[in-house]
C-alpha cells in the first residue's frame, strides 16, 4: 500500500470513477469491474482503505435493491475520489513546470468535484505549478486561490506558515515601477512561504512580470512599506561582524583596486551596508567613508563593530550635500522601491569622474541561463526588481554614466558587477 504511482494511472483511475458516475453503473459495471477498481484506490492510501473497503461493502450488501445499491456505489465513488484526489495532488508534486497533457482536465476535477478544502487546495496548488513559467499568472492566480480555501496549505509542506489576508502588506504593480510601461506578462511564479512563519506579511506566492516596454522584470505583488524589515538580515543572524569564508575581504581589495584605475579620490558613500565587509575593507584601503542603510538593526549592529557612523534611512530620502568620487551600490537595486530614483539620486552626489560601483542580479548571467528557474533569485523575498545587463544599461546612460567594465561577480553566482564614471 501507499507505492509510488504515476500521475497518469491514478488519473485513469478518476476518469473510471467518473464513468462510474455518468452512466448507469449497475447495467455497465459488475461488482467484479467495481472491485478492480477498490482494489486499486485502497492502494492508494492506507489511513483510508479501511473506509473505502467498507463503503465498498455497502454495495455488496444492498443486493439486488437497485436504487440502494445505486446510492451505495454514489457514497463510495465520492469517497473513493478524495482518496485518488489526494494521491494524484501527491504525485504532481514536484512537476513545476512539466508539460502535462491532461492538466485542464485535472484542474477542471479539482474545481468542480466535492472534497475537502485541504484536499482540494492541494490539489490545485500542485497542478498550478506545472504553469509556473508557462503561465505565470494563471499559476499565480490559482495557488493564491489554494491559500484562501485552505489557509494552512504550508503545513503540508512541514512549514509552519498560516496565510492571513489581514496581515498580508502587498502592493499590486500593474505598471512597471522600473520605466512606468503598462504592459507586462507573466514571467514566473515562485512560491515564498518556504522559511516563513506564522503572523507574516508576505504572500504565501509572488508573481514575476516582465515590461514589455524596458524588458526589466518586477514583482507584481510586493510589501514595499516593509522594506527595511524585509532587507534586515545581518543583526538576526550574528552577534560580530561575519566574513563569509567564501570570498573574505581580499575580494573587496581586488574591486578598489579596479575603482582606482578610474577615479583616485577617497571620498566614499556606501548605499546598504550588508554585514559591513565592504565598509571595513574601504577603510583599510583609505578611504574616507559615509553610509546609509535603511535597516535600523544593522545600521546600529555595523556602526557599533566598526566605530563609524551609519546613517539610518531610505537612500531616497537620505539628505548630504556632500560630493563622493565613490559611490557603491552592492546588491541594492533588485531590494529597492524606485531602482532609477535611487540610481539618479546617487550620480547627483557622484563628482564628474567619479565611480559608480553597482551590482545587481543579472537574470540573464550565464548562471541563469544554466539553472533556468532553479536560480536562486527567485526565491528571494526581498527582491522586487531584476535587470539584465542589456536592460539596465539604457538606463545608466540616461542619468549620465559611461560603463567602463563589466565583471561576473565572484561574490554572488548570477550577478553582475559594474564600474561606472560619470560624465
Amino acid at each position: 500500500m501507499g507505492e509510488k504511482v504515476s500521475y497518469k494511472q491514478i488519473w485513469e483511475v478518476i476518469q473510471l470513477l467518473d464513468k462510474c458516475s455518468a452512466g448507469d453503473v449497475i447495467a455497465s459495471f459488475s461488482i467484479d469491474d467495481l472491485r478492480g477498481i477498490n482494489t486499486l484506490v485502497k492502494s492508494y492510501s492506507e489511513n483510508y482503505a479501511g473506509q473505502i473497503e467498507g463503503a465498498f461493502e455497502q454495495i455488496k450488501l444492498a443486493g439486488d435493491d437497485v436504487l440502494t445499491r445505486k446510492k451505495k456505489i454514489g457514497e463510495w465513488i465520492t469517497k473513493s475520489k478524495s482518496v485518488c484526489a489526494m494521491k494524484l495532488s501527491i504525485a504532481l508534486n514536484g512537476k513545476e513546470n512539466e508539460e502535462i497533457p491532461e492538466v485542464v482536465e485535472i484542474l477542471e476535477f479539482y474545481l468542480d468535484t466535492e472534497l475537502s478544502d485541504s484536499v482540494k487546495a492541494l490539489g490545485l496548488y500542485n497542478t498550478a505549478a506545472t504553469f509556473a513559467s508557462r503561465d505565470a499568472e494563471l499559476c499565480y492566480e490559482l495557488q493564491t486561490k489554494a491559500f484562501e480555501l485552505y489557509p494552512e496549505l504550508a503545513t503540508v509542506f512541514g512549514i509552519d506558515y498560516v496565510y492571513e489576508p489581514q496581515l498580508i502588506k502587498d502592493r499590486y504593480f500593474d505598471i512597471c515601477p522600473i520605466c512606468g510601461g503598462e504592459e507586462a506578462h507573466g514571467h514566473y511564479c515562485v512560491p515564498q512561504f518556504v522559511g516563513l512563519k506564522k503572523g507574516s506579511c508576505l504572500a504565501p506566492v509572488k508573481l514575476w512580470k516582465k515590461c514589455h516596454n524596458c524588458g526589466n522584470l518586477y514583482a507584481y505583488n510586493f510589501p514595499v512599506t516593509e522594506m527595511g524589515e524585509m532587507n534586515g538580515h545581518y543583526t538576526k543572524k550574528s552577534t560580530y561582524s561575519v566574513i563569509e569564508p567564501r570570498y573574505g575581504l581580499r575580494v573587496y581589495s581586488d574591486i578598489f583596486n579596479k575603482c582606482k584605475q578610474y577615479t583616485s579620490g577617497n571620498k566614499y558613500l556606501e548605499i546598504g551596508i550588508g554585514g559591513g565587509e565592504m565598509i571595513a575593507a574601504a577603510m583599510e584601503m583609505g578611504y574616507d567613508v559615509d553610509a546609509v542603510e535603511i535597516c535600523k538593526e544593522d545600521c546600529e549592529k555595523v556602526s557599533s563593530v566598526l566605530g563609524i557612523d551609519i546613517k539610518w534611512c531610505d537612500f531616497v530620502q537620505y539628505e548630504n550635500d556632500k560630493a563622493y568620487d565613490l559611490i557603491i551600490m552592492g546588491d541594492v537595486l533588485e531590494h529597492v522601491s524606485e531602482p532609477i530614483t535611487a540610481l539618479k539620486k546617487a550620480v547627483s552626489m557622484l563628482n564628474t569622474g567619479g565611480v559608480l560601483w553597482l551590482s545587481t542580479p543579472n537574470y540573464n548571467s550565464g548562471f541563469t541561463r544554466l539553472k533556468k528557474f532553479t536560480d536562486a533569485m527567485w526565491n528571494q523575498k526581498n527582491h522586487f526588481t531584476y535587470f539584465s545587463y542589456e536592460t539596465l544599461l539604457p538606463f545608466l546612460e540616461e542619468v549620465g554614466l559611461e560603463v567602463k567594465r563589466y565583471d561576473i561577480s565572484n561574490r554572488f553566482n548570477g550577478s553582475m558587477e559594474l564600474y561606472c564614471v560619470k560624465k
